[in-house]
């Protein structure tokens, strides 16, 4: 990644960066300065909760200026550069029975259809418990603990490993599971009869972002910030691979942001354990 970019623009500084999942993301903060990455990508919804722990360093440059809210942090301590959709892995033949169209609406899933789902466990994966968090930030009803209510009935279990949903639907013993876009992609070589989609009416999106790490003038890394949002043929390669898509697509086609739902009310650590621990609470072991 940072070799294209350095060889395109003949730039021949030391990038210290790393990708990193929510526990290394909470021990940056106690990380001698001297061992702390000065670039890190990982999920938006992770890197929020480290702003309060002054850890980041903000950056905002002429490309990430014009981003949509939810795709950038408000005050650009993070910037979103692709979107990892949430997509529903369809059991094919579980399709040929009810119908494409039973499959194209939440609320015909959730209220109608009601398939036998396959969902990873949210305490167990960060990218399920930000699904949650997307899915409520969207959500227009008076309670959304009574859709997550509705979606805990059907699943028929919550796994412990990203790609078990996924294997289930494959195998038939679920109907539909909820998963990333590419968890799908990364599992295509099993040839498992299903197929993914996104309903018309939008769905959550997972924002895989950039963040500086408590680095000394932040603006000489805006040129790389900027190739990384403008380079269209990296961009193309990582769609094909990952499913992942540039943030610019919500600037090109305004649509596409109302389609992608992102978390914007639970950013900060307290209101995201709150979050989940009303969900245990009313959801997965109320009554």
């Amino acid at each position: 990644m940072l070799n294209g970019y350095q060889a395109a623009n003949d730039d021949k500084q030391q990038y210290q960066v790393t990708a990193v999942g929510m526990d290394a993301l909470q021990g940056l903060g106690q990380l001698p300065p001297s061992e702390r990455p000065q670039l890190v990508f990982a999920a938006g919804d992770e890197l929020s909760p480290l702003v309060a722990d002054k850890v980041l360093t903000p950056l905002v440059t002429e490309a990430s200026d014009i981003l949509p809210p939810g795709l950038h942090d408000d005050d650009y301590y993070w910037t979103g550069l692709w979107v990892d959709p949430y997509v529903l892995a369809v059991n094919r033949p579980y399709s040929r029975q009810v119908g494409q169209l039973a499959l194209n609406d939440w609320k015909d899933i959730l209220y109608r259809t009601k398939p036998t789902l396959a969902i990873c466990d949210p305490i167990a994966v960060p990218e399920t418990a930000a699904f949650f968090y997307a899915w409520a930030s969207h959500s227009d009803t008076a309670d959304v603990y009574e859709e997550l209510t509705a979606l805990h009935a059907m699943t028929k279990q919550y796994s412990r490993f990203p790609a078990t949903p996924v294997k289930l639907v494959g195998m038939g013993d679920s109907d539909v599971a909820i998963t990333l876009a590419s968890t799908v992609l990364i599992n295509k070589d099993k040839q498992y009869p299903l197929y993914a989609y996104r309903p018309d009416s939008g769905a959550p999106v997972r924002v895989i972002a950039l963040a500086l790490v408590a680095v000394q003038d932040a603006d000489r890394y805006g040129p790389l910030l900027d190739w990384l949002l403008e380079e269209q043929s990296f961009n193309r390669s990582l769609e094909s691979k990952y499913g992942w898509i540039s943030v610019l697509e919500a600037v090109e086609h305004p649509a596409t942001a109302d389609a992608w739902w992102t978390n914007t009310k639970y950013l900060e650590r307290d209101k995201q354990q709150i979050f989940m621990r009303t969900w245990l609470e009313r959801v997965r072991f109320g009554k």
